[in-house]
């Protein structure tokens, strides 16, 4: 029997229309990923929330102080938006990968012999290993912080400006990566003011700073003791560590979660509050006590919860299962279940009573805070989507399981859009 020839290639059958690139992913999907993709579409129509949708996936979040804030949204860039229209004000572009974290502030700038400007900036951090600090008006680059290794993960304003700093602003900030490290940044020049390091066993995927005394003392030296800034790190270890930010020293573990922490929340946004909150794979957002570096409060979930955030008498978290959970904070119970998103809730911000969720749908949600007071949400929690898996262990591996997960979802969208 004679062979075809390469003329002839065209003619062999190669099953059911493969060439045919609109018929490919569903070809190649499981009846349960189809199911979950319907589920999601439903989802996405009902239009819960009030949706700001986005071109793109968001992974982090956060509010401009104004008065009409703006969120700035992330993926290769960083996004100015209004909160009320939902329109893109300014697109700031320069990093080479992702951007995951940023913050907005204000500095005095002197524009002219003896006049003096208030003039917003923002800080990002990206996994292309560096900060930039952005004019938040003309979107110039001023700085580029170099010095980690691997990805940033998160940053966080200094609170140095709340004990007499230059014009009230910050001027300094903090970063901490993959790479295992936390990092002190001079918002000034740029420079590199001090390496926290050699405590956590693994990635550092969340900070935050508080400010007040030593949290190694007792209720009485405490009463006496100076105001300071402490340096708050958690990572997939499932700890969380206090740093002496002039020493370097880790001075408090706080250990309890059974693996990663995704997040670590001061719970008043000055620092200078009682309590932290943090978000973990092993389901549960827990609360701490500062002044006896203990747990007080364990939140439990039906998957991982993603973040976490405090607004007046409740503490918010977010989910994998794609639901934002409202806990009232004195009693524990959960108050309201917002359903809307479609995918995990990777950032929650509160201002003028309205909460903001960002999700790896790519919509921002709001939801007026007077509604979930009045009852308007109430309902029993639900169950998690079809196929949630339990927590992983910590895996041996150059990303984590949430790296790998968002690596693969960029890059899905970067050839749908090719």
């Amino acid at each position: 029997m004679s062979r075809p020839s390469l003329q002839d290639a065209s003619a062999i059958p190669l099953g059911p229309s493969i060439a045919d690139a609109s018929q490919t992913s569903a070809l190649f999907q499981t009846e349960d990923a189809i199911a979950d993709g319907l589920r999601r579409r439903e989802k996405k129509e009902r239009q819960l929330g009030d949706p700001i949708e986005l071109p793109t996936k968001i992974l982090c979040m956060t509010l401009a102080p104004r008065a009409s804030p703006r969120h700035l949204i992330i993926e290769h860039r960083a996004d100015g938006m209004c909160a009320q229209t939902g329109k893109t004000a300014k697109i700031y572009k320069g990093h080479a990968g992702p951007v995951t974290s940023v913050a907005a502030f204000y500095r005095y700038a002197e524009t002219a012999p003896g006049v003096r400007e208030k003039k917003e900036l923002l800080l990002s951090g990206s996994w292309d290993k560096t900060l930039c600090l952005w004019d938040a008006q003309t979107k110039e680059p001023l700085l580029t912080l170099r010095g980690h290794t691997d990805f940033i993960k998160a940053i966080a304003l200094g609170k140095d400006h709340l004990a007499g700093g230059q014009d009230g602003h910050p001027t300094t900030a903090y970063s901490v990566s993959a790479d295992g490290t936390a990092r002190r940044w001079s918002l000034e020049t740029g420079a590199c003011l001090a390496v926290y390091e050699n405590e956590h066993r693994g990635q550092i995927e969340s900070v935050t700073v508080t400010v007040g005394p030593d949290p190694t003392l007792d209720e009485a030296q405490a009463a006496t003791a100076a105001i300071r800034e402490w340096l708050w790190t958690a990572g997939t270890d499932g700890t969380v560590r206090c740093w002496d930010i002039d020493t370097g020293r880790c001075v408090a573990t706080l250990s309890g979660h059974a693996t990663s922490i995704f997040a670590v929340h001061a719970s008043t946004s000055d620092g200078s509050g009682s309590d932290l909150w943090t978000a973990s794979a092993d389901k549960t957002a827990r609360r701490w006590d500062l002044a006896t570096c203990s747990e007080d409060t364990s939140l439990e979930h039906p998957a991982a919860v993603r973040s976490v955030h405090t607004v007046g008498p409740y503490v918010v978290t977010g989910c994998r299962d794609e639901h934002v959970r409202v806990f009232d904070v004195a009693s524990g119970q959960l108050v309201a279940t917002l359903e809307g998103h479609f995918d995990e809730i990777m950032s929650i911000a509160a201002h003028n009573g309205v909460l903001y969720t960002a999700s790896l749908d790519s919509t921002i949600r709001r939801w007026p805070i007077a509604d979930i007071a009045s009852g308007k949400y109430a309902q029993s929690d639900a169950a998690a989507p079809a196929g949630e898996e339990e927590a992983a262990a910590p895996r041996d591996s150059l990303l984590t399981e949430e790296e790998e997960r968002e690596l693969a979802e960029l890059l899905g969208d970067s050839d749908a859009d090719e």
